[in-house]
């Protein structure tokens, strides 16, 4: 089941393929999740719910929408997963989805 994380301490964005448990997750961002906007559309984003008490690493990505451009903040680790299904549990990335979601990732973030 793919999915990416970014690693916000060492500025690194990965596909990775693995069975995620909540505890796996839990363990990726340090804590308890959760969603965050997603730097792109049709995917499901989570994060540290007390990254910004914790003062993790701050990140931004660039985006553009209806004609206006601007950027979204984040901190600490991210993990990025397909959309939810009808139960609201978010799926798997399809293996292409994730390879071109990484490229730009890695391309468009911007770490502070």
């Amino acid at each position: 089941m793919t999915g990416i994380v970014i690693d916000s301490k060492n500025k690194t964005v990965e596909l990775l393929d693995k069975n995620w448990t909540l505890k796996d997750m839990q363990k990726i961002v340090g804590g308890y999740l959760e969603s965050a906007p997603p730097p792109v559309a049709g995917v499901t984003m989570y994060v540290n719910e007390d990254g910004l008490r914790l003062k993790l690493p701050k990140w931004q990505m660039p985006f553009i929408l209806r004609g206006k451009a601007g950027k979204l903040s984040y901190v600490g680790n991210a993990i990025i997963r397909g959309a939810p299904d009808d139960d609201g549990e978010s799926t798997p990335l399809e293996k292409e989805q994730g390879e071109s979601m990484v490229a730009f990732l890695r391309a468009e973030i911007i770490w502070e």
